[in-house]
């Protein structure tokens, strides 16, 4: 479980939440097993780190903020002999005029 407790002094943008992952991710207009993800998870596809075992990870966030995702090319051969040869940047943005205090709460489950 992972929670961001904030408080604002003044509404200047909407809140983002980045999470920088190695592996494709499904967004809630995809379909994971023939199931379409509900509003509020996302699924993470990826590896171990020897590559052996394919590894899915849900995770759970507040229904409040739009999900969007977005590849990073990495370079550097150093980082992508660890990493590969991208990352996904997901992105968790509230609407305008949320609140000023409050808690995001974002679950983590491996799957089957």
């Amino acid at each position: 479980l992972i929670t961001d407790d904030f408080e604002l002094a003044s509404w200047k943008a909407p809140d983002t939440e980045h999470y920088l992952v190695s592996g494709a991710v499904a967004l809630p207009v995809d379909m994971i097993d023939g199931k379409k993800l509900k509003n509020g998870e996302l699924v993470i596809t990826g590896y171990t780190q020897d590559r052996s075992k394919v590894v899915r990870v849900k995770m759970n966030y507040p229904k409040a903020l739009a999900p969007s995702v977005e590849k990073k090319e990495i370079t550097d051969p150093h980082i992508g002999n660890v990493w590969g040869s991208s990352l996904a940047r997901i992105s968790l943005v509230s609407s305008d005029g949320a609140p000023l205090k409050g808690s995001y709460r974002f679950r983590l489950t491996v799957l089957p």
